[in-house]
């Protein structure tokens, strides 16, 4: 009875590591194998042209094919991938627990949301929170909002479908409303496409196009016929300000361009008269407090001199008479002396 050996169909075969058949060991339709390296070798012919090709046991390939979760994940790098249709291609300490998602390269890059991606770059996170997001670089950024891209370092999210970044240079042109620019520059080279798609705006932020609905001109301090405006500082009111001017504070200034104040106006001027010294509220008194004036003209020895010096022929005045002018020339030679003549009229 022939032995079980007999029965052994055995290849060309090499035990010595790193060997490989030669195209005159190893013909067309023949197999060789490494038994050290456990790899199988064999020829191939295309358009005359012959080759020996080698196929790698799985301990060779650089990529681990998971078939439960249909997952791919870089093998050299201690990345772990457990969730379904994801995969590690490269890098190093990778982890992903999202389906769908990707890490391309880098190094401590995780994920945890679905469908997302992970360019390269270090310690960059997506949450659970953050399906279907994107970091395409960088380092220490988190993404914890769902349709999130992110281009840069150092970056949080804050909000669902919004793009984060640390700065932009653009050489063609920007497209949007612009409604959510802040602190734009003055300087032309930053928001020059800005400028030029915004509607009616100068190079300056002092100057208003032309074109602009309140037709003003350059310098501010000058107006159109179709404008007028009162000017901040510096200038001088120039139209008519039509309804009502209202302030909760104070007015300052002389007062000296006010007009349309009536005088039994209280209401309008009663400020400016409690600031102005000794201002009544009619203008056909004197206050009390003015210097020694009286209501009427009538004369006063508490406000003439009993005594006036300098007056020949006369010490004392001790008649006082109030006449009229054609009175007093009738008078002639008949002038009492001591006596002061008050002409009324």
């Amino acid at each position: 009875m022939p032995q079980e050996t007999d029965n052994l169909i055995l290849i060309k075969r090499s035990n010595v590591s790193g060997a490989t058949p030669t195209l005159n060991s190893l013909k067309l339709g023949e197999l060789g194998i490494n038994t050290a390296d456990g790899k199988l070798f064999t020829t191939t012919e295309l358009n005359s042209v012959s080759s020996v090709k080698t196929f790698l046991n799985s301990d060779d390939y650089p990529y681990t094919l998971n078939h439960y979760y249909s997952s791919v994940n870089f093998k050299y790098g201690n990345n772990t991938v457990n969730q379904i249709f994801a995969g590690v291609l490269g890098g190093y300490n990778n982890d992903i627990s999202g389906g769908g998602s990707t890490v391309i390269n880098g190094e401590d890059n995780d994920i945890a949301g679905d469908f997302c991606f992970i360019g390269s770059g270090v310690n960059n996170k997506i949450l659970a929170s953050g399906d279907y997001s994107v970091i395409l670089g960088g380092n220490n950024n988190l993404i914890s909002h769902e349709n999130t891209f992110t281009i840069g370092s150092n970056l949080s999210s804050h909000a669902n479908n919004f793009t984060y970044v640390n700065n932009i240079s653009a050489q063609g042109i920007m497209y949007g409303d612009g409604s959510g620019l802040t602190n734009l520059a003055a300087a032309v080279a930053p928001d020059t496409e800005v400028r030029a798609l915004t509607a009616n705006w100068e190079s300056t932020y002092t100057t208003v196009q032309s074109n602009s609905a309140t037709i003003w001109d350059n310098s501010l301090s000058n107006q159109y016929t179709h404008t007028n405006f009162l000017p901040l500082s510096g200038g001088t009111l120039i139209g008519t300000i039509l309804g009502d001017l209202s302030a909760t504070g104070s007015f300052y200034g002389d007062g000296s361009k006010l007009t349309g104040i009536v005088a039994g106006d209280t209401e309008a001027t009663t400020l400016v008269r409690s600031n102005s010294g000794y201002w009544e509220s009619a203008y056909s008194t004197v206050t009390s407090l003015s210097s020694n004036w009286q209501t009427t003209f009538q004369a006063s020895s508490a406000y003439v001199s009993s005594n006036i010096t300098g007056v020949t022929n006369s010490t004392a005045i001790t008649n006082m008479m109030q006449i009229t002018l054609a009175g007093y020339n009738a008078l002639g030679v008949n002038v009492v002396p001591n006596t002061l003549y008050i002409i009324v009229g």
